[in-house]
């Protein structure tokens, strides 16, 4: 059994004048190869300098420079420390199966 996690940016604004992107919204899926899954999202915002060497015009982002720039701006640790937590959360679902009942007590229908 393996648990993915995969990073995804759902939006972002960016200034119509320069293209400068100050606001991502992104998620993290973690998946195992048995259906479980686990999500995080969040929303992370920043300035940005359309002078700076690195700039990279609206038109020739991709979704992986994004990601590039949402892991950067939350750290390594906090990247790992999200994929860890999701990842835990999956797991968790694994371990639950076969101990879940769903339904309700009271209603006869269900519990038979």
């Amino acid at each position: 059994m393996a648990i993915t996690t995969t990073w995804s940016i759902n939006d972002l604004k960016y200034n119509a004048a320069d293209g400068g992107v100050f606001e991502v919204c992104w998620s993290l899926t973690a998946q195992a190869d048995t259906g479980e899954v686990a999500v995080e999202s969040g929303k992370e915002t920043w300035e940005y300098d359309p002078n700076a060497p690195d700039w990279v015009p609206i038109d020739q982002l991709t979704e992986e420079i994004v990601i590039g720039w949402v892991k950067e701006h939350l750290g390594a640790d906090r990247v790992t420390e999200i994929e860890t937590n999701r990842a835990g959360k999956v797991q968790a679902q694994i371990d639950r199966k076969g101990t879940v009942v769903e339904g309700l007590p009271w209603d006869t229908a269900t519990a038979e």
